[in-house]
């Protein structure tokens, strides 16, 4: 999920700014407004909170009616799948040849995932820009589970755009950070680790 979250005092300045149809820049990325909601306080101050998703999310309403079938290199299919979008092709690191075959009333979004997927790589949005990299990060067998190296963990769910996509947000302790597991337990970022709750085990 590629989100954003964020809270205002509204003013005369932001509040028309701040609803649904609009779109926030935060750190030269482009978010469109999904949902906001308003909370006056006992002093009479209101607070908007706001919900953001990634403008990429726009294309979830580019749909291939008869599928997307096509073999080629990652860039020619990124290019098919751009095609008429409004979004341009990026980086792509990739070159070897892979195939997509994805039934009809398949949106542009969810063929640039299988592309990614079938070519091993990485998706990178930065705005308008779609680019494909090598994937980071490898799978040490590190595992994170509650009452050994995990404090917390937050499952978002969110369907807004018609698309069911979760999310974990997770409060970790680095043991490879104390003497005795010197060594041990050691990950980076982009790295494939099993989490352990109470109720199952998620990869």
């Amino acid at each position: 999920a590629y989100t954003l979250r964020f809270t205002v005092c509204m003013d005369e300045e932001n509040s028309q700014y701040n609803q649904a149809g609009s779109y926030a820049e935060v750190e030269g990325q482009y978010f469109n407004i999904v949902k906001h909601s308003r909370t006056r306080a006992e002093d009479g101050s209101v607070i908007i909170a706001v919900e953001c998703e990634q403008v990429s999310y726009d294309l979830l309403f580019t749909v291939f009616e008869d599928g997307f079938i096509h073999t080629g290199t990652p860039n020619t299919l990124l290019s098919y799948a751009l095609d008429g979008t409004g979004f341009a092709v990026g980086d792509v690191q990739l070159t070897d040849l892979v195939s997509v075959d994805l039934k009809e009333g398949v949106s542009a979004r969810a063929v640039l995932m299988e592309i990614a997927a079938q070519s091993g790589g990485e998706l990178l949005f930065d705005k308008y820009t779609v680019s494909l990299q090598a994937r980071r990060g490898q799978d040490r067998g590190v595992q994170f589970s509650l009452g050994k190296n995990l404090k917390g963990i937050v499952k978002d769910v969110n369907g807004q755009s018609g698309e069911v996509l979760t999310a974990y947000e997770i409060d970790v302790i680095e043991l490879n950070s104390l003497p005795e597991f010197e060594g041990l337990e050691y990950f980076e970022l982009g790295d494939t680790c099993l989490l352990y709750t109470s109720d199952a085990a998620d990869e």
